[in-house]
C-alpha cells in the first residue's frame, strides 16, 4: 500500500487520530482547562455518565485507547502505520496548517473583503475568544483537531454525502452541497450561543473557507490529515497568544 492509501484507510485514520483524542482527554482532566469546544459533546457526555468522577472518566477513556491499541495489532502487516507514515503525515499537515489560513485571507481581500482595521493579523481574528494560559491554548486546540473534525468532516459531511449518494444525487453536486453546508455549519458554532465569540462578520468569513480547506483535506487525503491540519493551525494561532 502506498502512503496516501495508508493514510486514507479509515481505521488508519482513527488510529493515527488516537494520541489527539487522548492529549486532548488527559488535558481536560486539570482544573485550569475548560470545556471550551462546542463541537466537543463526546467528553461532555462521558463526564455525565460517569457522575462527573475523575477517576471513571479516566478508566473509560483508558478502555477506548485500549481499544484503538488492539485495533492496530490486528491490522495486516502491509496494512500497518510505521514511524515514517507518522512523520510523513505531521509533515504534511503541519504545511497544509501553515499555508491555509494566509490563503483564506488572500481569497477574501482579493474579493474586496478587508479584515477590520484594528486587527493586524487576519488569522489571528479567527481564533477563539476568551483568556487562555499556553497549556490551556494547547488543550484546546487538539480538542479542536480531533472534535471538530470528527463532528463537521467525519459526521456532518461523511453523513451528508452518504444520504445524498443514497438519493442518487450527482456526485460532484453532493460534494459541493457537503462541502458548503458543512463548512458554514463549522463557522457558525463558533459564536454565542455555541460558542465563544460574538459576531463578526470577518472572521464568520474566513472560517468558512478554512471549513471548505479542511473538508477539502478531508476528502482528498482523509480523517487523520485533516485533523491534525486543524489542531496544528489552531497551536499556530491561539498558543502563541497566550504569552
Amino acid at each position: 500500500m502506498t502512503y496516501k492509501d495508508i493514510t486514507k484507510d479509515p481505521i488508519n485514520s482513527l488510529i493515527l487520530v488516537a494520541p489527539l483524542f487522548v492529549i486532548y482527554q488527559i488535558g481536560i482532566l486539570f482544573p485550569n482547562v475548560d470545556f471550551r469546544n462546542g463541537a466537543d459533546f463526546v467528553s461532555k457526555t462521558i463526564w455525565r455518565v460517569t457522575d462527573y468522577n475523575g477517576w471513571m472518566y479516566a478508566i473509560f477513556n483508558l478502555a477506548v485507547l485500549c481499544a484503538v491499541i488492539g485495533l492496530y495489532f490486528t491490522r495486516r502487516g502491509e496494512e500497518k502505520i510505521d514511524k515514517s507514515i507518522v512523520g510523513l503525515v505531521l509533515a504534511e499537515s503541519t504545511i497544509y496548517a501553515f499555508v491555509m489560513g494566509g490563503i483564506a485571507a488572500k481569497i477574501l481581500t482579493s474579493i474586496g473583503f478587508h479584515p477590520p482595521m484594528f486587527v493586524s493579523n487576519p488569522a489571528i481574528n479567527a481564533g477563539s475568544a476568551g483568556q487562555m494560559d499556553v497549556f490551556e491554548a494547547f488543550i484546546m486546540s487538539i480538542g479542536a483537531g480531533a472534535y471538530e473534525e470528527l463532528t463537521f468532516r467525519l459526521v456532518l459531511m461523511g453523513g451528508m454525502i452518504f444520504l445524498m449518494k443514497k438519493l442518487n444525487i450527482e456526485h460532484l453536486q453532493t460534494l459541493i452541497i457537503a462541502v458548503l453546508v458543512s463548512s458554514i455549519i463549522f463557522s457558525a458554532v463558533h459564536y454565542r450561543p455555541f460558542g465563544m465569540d460574538s459576531w463578526e462578520l470577518w472572521s464568520f468569513s474566513f472560517r468558512v473557507i478554512l471549513g471548505i480547506f479542511l473538508a477539502i483535506i478531508y476528502q482528498v487525503r482523509g480523517f487523520a490529515v485533516a485533523a491534525y491540519t486543524h489542531a496544528i493551525y489552531d497551536i499556530f494561532i491561539l498558543v502563541p497568544r497566550a504569552f
